[in-house]
Formats: C-alpha cells, structure tokens, sequence
C-alpha cells in the first residue's frame, strides 16, 4: 500500500521519465517504433500499478495519474506520427489505440479511470482535469483570507455578473 503523497510523487516521476524520453534532441525521432513503445510501456504500467497500489485514492491523484496516461498517448502518437517512421509508426499507433492488438487504453487508463476513489468518480481525464482547476482556483483564492473557497467564488461569479449586467446598459 503507497500513501497519496508518495504515490503522486512517483506518478510525477513517471511524467519526467516519459517526458525525457520524448524530449531527447539527438535522434528521438529516428528511433525504431518499436524501441519507442518498448520504453514507454514501462512506465505507463507503473503509473497504472502506483496508482492502484495508492490507499486513499483521492480525485487529485486519480486525475494526476489520468493525465500522465493522456498525456503521454498524445507525446506517443507524435512521435509515431514522424514521416521518418512511415508505416511502422502508424501501426505502432493502431495497435496500441482503443481496439487494437495492445489495447493501451484497457490496459493503462480504464483501470485508473473505473477505480473508486473517495468523493466521486469522474467519467473521462477532461472532468478530473476541471476538479483539479477548480481546487486550485478555490485555494488559491481564499487561502490567504481564511474564507471558504466556494464562498470567495459564488462571489467573484456574483461581480462578473454585475459587470456584465452593467456593461449591457
């Protein structure tokens, strides 16, 4: 079992991990498809495991670990996508797309997204990523005054309104 802090923490290492490995300058993208998917893959099934082994699993790590996926699946399919690659960069990506002969969806998003986590569940990465936006935006507007955030945001909505209410005049 891995506490939240811990495991978000090796989730973020999982990022850098997949990070450096697209962002190498000298030959990245002349690399074989299958070398690309081949060093990706471990990594994904650890930010997968991690996440899976984390206890509680909260809505901020759920969708940490649900954009590392996403995130990595768009850095993938560019890579893939390289002329230089041709055709076995194209399957390297259909292969491993939704139905394919390596489903990575199934594999590395489904069971992060279809695990309970406490609070809610979120139904795709785009709602997990607005809840973390929305959390961030709370704190940091009412952690310096000691009001609860909802407050400070029901009132900030109520000027904008005001605003726009005066503007129309």
């Amino acid at each position: 079992m891995i506490d939240p802090v811990t495991a978000s923490l090796i989730i973020g290492g999982v990022q850098i991990g997949i990070d450096a490995l697209f962002n190498r300058k000298s030959g990245a993208q002349k690399q074989a498809a299958t070398s690309i998917v081949n060093q990706m893959e471990p990594l994904l099934k650890q930010n997968v495991d991690t996440f899976l082994a984390a206890e509680p699993k909260t809505p901020e790590l759920k969708a940490k670990a649900l954009g590392v996926f996403e995130n990595s699946w768009q850095q993938m399919v560019g890579m893939l996508s390289d002329p230089a690659l041709g055709k076995p960069g194209q399957v390297g990506v259909t292969d491993r797309a939704r139905g394919g002969k390596w489903d990575w969806w199934s594999y590395y998003y489904d069971p992060i997204l279809n695990e309970p986590v406490q609070g809610f569940q979120f139904q795709d990465y785009q709602e997990a990523k607005l809840y973390n936006y929305g959390n961030a935006a709370k704190n940091n507007v009412s952690g310096g005054f000691g009001i609860d955030g909802d407050w400070v945001l029901l009132g900030l909505v109520g000027i904008g309104v005001v605003f726009m209410m005066k503007g129309n005049k």
